[in-house]
């Protein structure tokens, strides 16, 4: 069987799966490798149509097919061969949703296509999670925030999570010291204690990482936004803060998606909580502060590690 693994970078996902299941489905099958950017295409189709001579299944992987000349005229050349007694994966990166019409028909005529295009980021990296955990889409969601979005980071701690649990139950706080956090998490959680007024926690953190605070600063600002524009909807009645997760996903979240665009569900209903504790009018006049910040250092006016202290000192957003 011919396989084309097809799409953007969630595509990942899918080969890694289909990988795991025909090694599952022909123990001890023979794998060959061959990469277009080392210029194997030769050695590729040579492999391929050697196969029915010498007998013997094999299992052959063409990775970064995307960087062939003519994939319409690719798939005619593999289109000649046969594919009963080999596995063939041929794994192609498209970001934009460009692959040739023409390669895609004959790809289907030949074999079977797997296309794998992520409508909200993220939303193949939770399902791995999910799937490879059993957890549901909450804790897979708020663990992709700590560990990245990266097809291989994700793979590599989900395993040492297995590993580390060996039966248990999976709980977030249990697997926090032995997972590697991305730095933007770490700033996340230092950006949260912030707003609930724990202002020592980050100021230690950044002292501790110099290179973090231009980070921190493109963090503070997006969160800010989002947060303000979470209190205009809450007071023009449009969510509610009551209620747990999955009721806000299938029905507050349905109302104002629009306004956030592919950003996940968990995202948005994480921060309705501290909206509470806010007063509209002191978030606003914090945001005027990042953009004069924002102008001081541009124009090397004063540098980046005062003001930004500086703010973080003087921050309220409280009532």
């Amino acid at each position: 069987m011919l396989y084309l693994v097809v799409g953007d970078k969630s595509r990942e996902f899918e080969y890694s799966n289909l990988v795991k299941k025909i090694k599952e489905k022909n123990s001890g099958i023979t794998e060959e490798y061959f990469d277009l950017s080392q210029k194997e295409e030769e050695k590729f189709l040579q492999s391929v149509s050697s196969n029915s001579i010498f007998g013997g299944k094999k299992f052959i992987i063409l990775k970064r097919a995307e960087l062939v000349k003519r994939s319409d005229s690719f798939f005619k050349i593999l289109k000649k061969y046969s594919y009963d007694n080999n596995e063939v994966i041929v794994d192609y990166f498209d970001e934009k949703k460009k692959f040739s019409k023409t390669a895609l028909k004959i790809a289907k005529e030949i074999g079977k296509v797997i296309e794998s295009y992520e409508y909200k980021k993220g939303e193949k990296a939770i399902s791995y999670i999910k799937d490879n955990l059993s957890i549901d889409s909450r804790e897979a969601h708020e663990l992709m925030q700590m560990i990245g979005d990266n097809y291989n980071t994700i793979k590599n701690e989900v395993e040492k999570i297995k590993l580390f649990l060996n039966g248990e139950e999976f709980e977030i706080d249990k697997i926090k010291n032995i997972v590697s956090l991305r730095e933007e998490y770490t700033i996340f959680e230092s950006i949260d204690k912030l707003i609930n007024g724990k202002k020592r926690v980050l100021l230690d953190y950044l002292n501790m990482n110099p290179n973090s605070y231009i980070m921190f600063f493109e963090m503070i600002v997006r969160e800010l936004k989002l947060i303000l524009k979470l209190k205009i909807l809450e007071n023009e009645r449009k969510i509610d803060v009551r209620g747990g997760y999955p009721s806000f996903r299938d029905k507050a979240y349905l109302n104002i998606k629009g306004y956030f665009g592919k950003m996940h569900p968990y995202v948005i209903f994480n921060r309705l909580k501290i909206l509470k504790i806010i007063n509209e009018k002191n978030l606003k006049i914090e945001l005027e502060k990042l953009l004069t910040i924002d102008y001081k250092i541009k124009s090397g006016q004063s540098p980046a590690d005062i003001e930004i202290k500086n703010f973080i000192i003087e921050f309220n957003i409280g009532k």
